[in-house]
């Protein structure tokens, strides 16, 4: 019979804090090993001058990476694309008849590249060896987050990593003091030391990036690339067509987001908005036909099924959908608690609300870097109080409010995002 870890921890310790700490113990051979292993890897395998790794977190094509890399496309810039993924097995070139079932394969081949482009794409496993090569080999890294450096990876001189964040405006607070996971934080300090540059869409990200982990990278404050279809007001009526016919959603209907932010509880408690209440109070007060389009974050969307009232009439399926980005571009209103996709929406011009119910319990496990009242959404703890709020909405006002909330926060949005860092990578792999 073969003694494994778990057997041994099992006849040793009793009780969970034994366990936890006899787990840790027997793991930390495996962490050094696998710690010295990508630092071979990377120190043995050349710099490829012309690939480029992309790595969004969610593990999808999407976020600030996906905009960047279809800039890439769309100017035919000479260089190799690889993607992370977090559930393929290795898939080498992304033109595949059966791309197994990688959601990732099928969105970039949905997307698709020009035919005369010179790109190659590759995708590969999250934390697989293939994934480490490629990241060994790959000249510039563009990621969306710090989670893919949880696991210390060695970065040579000749490479280049480029970190696009995925936030905006937003009111939550990021740093050491505001995350409980250790594994986050280390890895965020770790990028302190690799990290060459950011990218910014205003004065206020710049300090948050300072006060944080970045004191002393090199930050571009371009705008954010995955705004650039909120803030062009063609490219947003392009993608509003393409969710309306995903969802196949009548064209006289107007489309309310929810999405709210995750607790680290997963309760759904603080989900109680009345849905029936809320359409018709944005018929009444806007006319016309309208939808609520749901959408939970990530970490708590395997909760939500059983736990929210669906009726298709006046809601819409929104949580699984990839790229939050596009269903802002075909949203009319916005209502969340303290999510930071309100303030790219707010880009639009369009009315928001904030829904949220427990605001000192999530000022002391989060924090924010402003209050909400300082916003230019009127805030609403309850039911009531989101109803009231939109019979008494003042379109005039909320302008001017979204104006000087923009203003104050230096945000540079205007579009080109995606065409500025272009413009730098090209000039790294020497194409400029």
């Amino acid at each position: 019979m073969a003694i494994t870890k778990e057997k041994i921890i099992n006849k040793l310790t009793e009780g969970r804090l034994l366990r936890k700490t006899a787990q840790k113990i027997l793991d930390a051979p495996d962490r050094w090993l696998g710690t010295a292993y990508r630092k071979h890897i990377a120190k043995k395998t050349p710099t490829d001058p012309k690939k480029v790794m992309f790595i969004a977190f969610q593990g999808d094509y999407t976020c600030n990476p996906k905009y960047i890399c279809e800039e890439l496309k769309r100017q035919k810039v000479d260089c190799n694309i690889v993607w992370m993924s977090r559930k393929a097995s290795s898939l080498s070139g992304y033109k595949m008849e059966e791309p197994e079932d990688d959601e990732l394969a099928k969105q970039v081949i949905e997307y698709g590249q020009p035919a005369e482009s010179n790109l190659d794409i590759t995708i590969v496993k999250n934390t697989s060896a293939d994934f480490y090569r490629e990241l060994a080999s790959a000249k510039i890294w563009i990621a969306n987050s710090v989670e893919f450096l949880k696991q210390p990876t060695y970065k040579k001189k000749d490479q280049v990593f480029i970190e696009t964040w995925h936030g905006s405006l937003g009111i939550k607070r990021f740093d050491a003091s505001a995350n409980s996971g250790k594994g986050w934080v280390r890895a965020a300090k770790y990028t302190t030391k690799v990290c060459d540059y950011l990218i910014s869409n205003s004065d206020f990200e710049d300090d948050v990036y300072r006060g944080s982990f970045w004191p002393t990278q090199k930050i571009w404050r371009f705008g954010h690339p995955r705004n650039d279809i909120i803030v062009d007001p063609e490219k947003r009526a392009e993608i509003k067509r393409k969710i309306y016919e995903h969802y196949e959603i009548e064209d006289d209907v107007r489309i309310c987001m929810y999405a709210p932010t995750f607790r680290d509880s997963h309760s759904f408690d603080i989900y109680d908005i009345d849905y029936y209440r809320l359409v018709a109070a944005l018929e009444a007060k806007f006319g016309g036909r309208w939808k609520v389009l749901l959408r939970f974050h990530p970490t708590v969307r395997k909760y939500a099924e059983g736990k929210v009232p669906y009726d298709p009439e006046i809601m819409v399926k929104g949580t699984r959908y990839n790229d939050m980005q596009e269903l802002i571009a075909a949203t009319d209103i916005a209502i969340t608690d303290y999510s930071s996709w309100i303030y790219d929406f707010m880009l639009t011009g369009l009315p928001g609300f904030i829904f949220a119910t427990d605001i000192a319990d999530y000022m002391n496990e989060r924090g924010f870097y402003y209050s909400l009242y300082d916003t230019p959404f009127p805030v609403c703890t309850n039911n009531d109080e989101l109803i009231e709020a939109i019979k008494n909405f003042d379109m005039d006002a909320y302008a001017q409010k979204n104006k000087e909330f923009l203003e104050g926060k230096g945000c540079v949005e205007d579009g080109r995002a995606s065409e500025r860092v272009v413009e730098e990578i090209k000039k790294i792999l020497g194409n400029a």
